[in-house]
């Protein structure tokens, strides 16, 4: 009865509706946010496999690592936000830290297990400084706006 009610009803048809538009439109919004992070990791596994592209950068093989994980972990963030939105944020921004440092890991592994490159300490380590300033940086853009929040309700 309840289901011929709604049907029945325009204004329950119409609310229906509006539930599945919104859940549609967060499963679509949730599988477009994965695509910058996979696509940054599928440049960084290219990168790690064919070797660097001459792009004419004066920065330091060093700064183009953590820079690159930087960005990594906060686009991981944004996937794992849109796709996993019942979990603490917190739990988000670590869960994203520890995925983009693992990947830091097989990035290096891969390079190791390819003739025309090597492993580096010092890449390892610019990766995974670049993960922990993203990982800050997270938290204090969490932290100002949880602040910010808390001000306007004061």
């Amino acid at each position: 009865n309840t289901r011929f009610d709604c049907l029945c009803n325009p204004k329950g048809v119409e609310i229906l509706s509006m539930t599945m538009d919104v859940s549609k439109r967060r499963k679509i919004k949730a599988a477009l946010s994965v695509f910058p992070a996979a696509a940054q990791m599928g440049l960084t596994l290219t990168m790690a496999l064919g070797g660097r592209p001459s792009v004419g950068s004066k920065l330091p093989d060093e700064a183009i690592h953590l820079l690159a994980y930087l960005v990594l972990v906060i686009l991981i963030y944004i996937a794992v936000r849109n796709v996993a939105v019942s979990m603490k944020r917190n739990s988000v921004i670590k869960s994203s830290a520890f995925m983009a440092s693992i990947f830091s890991f097989i990035d290096e592994a891969l390079q190791h297990l390819t003739p025309s490159r090597s492993a580096q300490l010092s890449d390892l380590v610019a990766d995974n400084l670049g993960v922990m300033l993203g990982t800050v940086l997270l938290f204090s853009v969490q932290h100002f706006l949880k602040e910010k929040s808390n001000d306007q309700y004061h």
